[in-house]
């Protein structure tokens, strides 16, 4: 779920009772191929299947049943400081970009960009 939510965070989970599952919000499930805890951004609904997927990630972890999910996130702590970016209404905003992979391709180049410039100046010197 990186940026948002990196390695070494601490991730508050609520049930699904306390925090129901809607468009954007990031969602902890059983990866059923892996069997390994994923959180990843709800992105579409169809049938009271959910589709969902990593911010980070180009495809989707596919339509994931309700059952499967654990709950939502609500709190992400970073070095001991609530992180709230992702968390609040621009949640939706994510979720869209991740939907139609914007997000992805623009991380993507993000990524490239410090290392376009590294070669850029190693071919000039």
């Amino acid at each position: 779920m990186s940026p948002f939510i990196r390695d070494g965070d601490v991730v508050t989970i609520s049930s699904l009772s306390k925090s129901p599952i809607d468009f954007g919000k990031s969602a902890a499930f059983i990866d059923s191929k892996t069997h390994k805890l994923v959180i990843h951004r709800i992105i579409g609904k169809n049938n009271g299947l959910y589709l969902i997927k990593g911010d980070n990630a180009f495809g989707a972890d596919g339509l994931i049943p309700e059952e499967n999910i654990l709950g939502c996130v609500t709190k992400v702590e970073r070095n001991g400081k609530n992180i709230f970016l992702g968390l609040g209404w621009e949640r939706l905003i994510i979720a869209l970009f991740s939907k139609i992979r914007v997000w992805s391709f623009a991380l993507f180049f993000w990524r490239l960009l410090p290392l376009f410039i590294r070669n850029i100046i190693k071919s000039v010197i």
